[in-house]
């Protein structure tokens, strides 16, 4: 073995010893299974979801975080409708999960999953992650370069100080009664943006959480891109046009990695 292939996977293996996998949503007995594949990576796995489901079936070396599930749209926290959110929208529910099980994680690094996706394969991810260790990566799916900072929110990762800022920020502006999100909302409300999509809610809080101004140049700076077909076996999935991919994801906007959202802007 080269001495510099040696010392990366030297250096790759210090953010897999710091690396927690957060499992968020509701309770998926079909995709247990896939938790013992994610330990080849870290023995830091935690299932962020609701007391309403049936947790027996998690093996014991996850640690478990559930909460009473709020009415829709509404804070985990006091169960108050969130503010700017459209009437069918589970972005709420997303938020509160994430920002649970982020409480109780204190490595460097996480990688948050949805509980009805799995991503056997999360070496291409966290070797990104080792060379762009001041930014989020996220995968493909479904990063759109037709709306500022649209970011791929199924599967991402990065320094867990800054994700748990980020969430934090979301969920103090409610508290404040501010609209949902304020930093985001401001933005698009300012650019006379008809629609506001979960996933640019969440880049401008995560560049919030950097020190960063809500800026095309910016989201390009922060973020890394992977395509979740190196991830293979995996299952992703569109829940509300209930679209499903399995080992083979065509990217409906043509975005593999970040070089191919930057031609978009030159």
């Amino acid at each position: 073995m080269q001495l510099g292939h040696f010392i990366k996977k030297i250096l790759i293996g210090l953010i897999m010893n710091d690396l927690t996998i957060l499992i968020q949503g509701p309770y998926n007995k079909d995709h247990i299974d896939k938790i013992f594949d994610y330990k080849k990576f870290t023995d830091s796995i935690v299932y962020s979801t609701w007391h309403n489901d049936d947790l027996s079936q998690i093996p014991e070396f996850v640690k478990v975080v559930s909460h009473t599930l709020p009415d829709q749209g509404s804070c985990y926290c006091c169960n108050k409708r969130m503010k700017n959110l459209i009437t069918d929208s589970t972005i709420a529910w997303a938020v509160g999960s994430v920002h649970a099980g982020l409480k109780v994680i204190d490595s460097e690094f996480t990688i948050k999953i949805r509980s009805d996706e799995y991503y056997v394969n999360l070496q291409p991810m966290i070797d990104l992650m080792h060379y762009n260790r001041d930014k989020i990566v996220c995968g493909n799916i479904f990063v759109n370069d037709r709306i500022p900072f649209h970011m791929g929110d199924h599967i991402f990762g990065g320094n867990t100080k800054v994700m748990q800022k980020c969430y934090d920020n979301i969920l103090s502006d409610h508290h404040n009664n501010n609209p949902f999100n304020k930093f985001y909302y401001n933005y698009f409300a300012n650019n006379n943006y008809p629609s506001w999509p979960a996933e640019s809610m969440l880049a401008c809080n995560l560049m919030k959480a950097m020190g960063k101004k809500p800026t095309i140049d910016n989201f390009m700076q922060c973020f890394e891109i992977v395509d979740i077909n190196l991830m293979k076996p995996f299952k992703a999935s569109h829940q509300h046009a209930q679209r499903f991919w399995t080992d083979t994801f065509t990217d409906h906007n043509g975005i593999f990695c970040m070089e191919d959202l930057k031609t978009r802007f030159l």
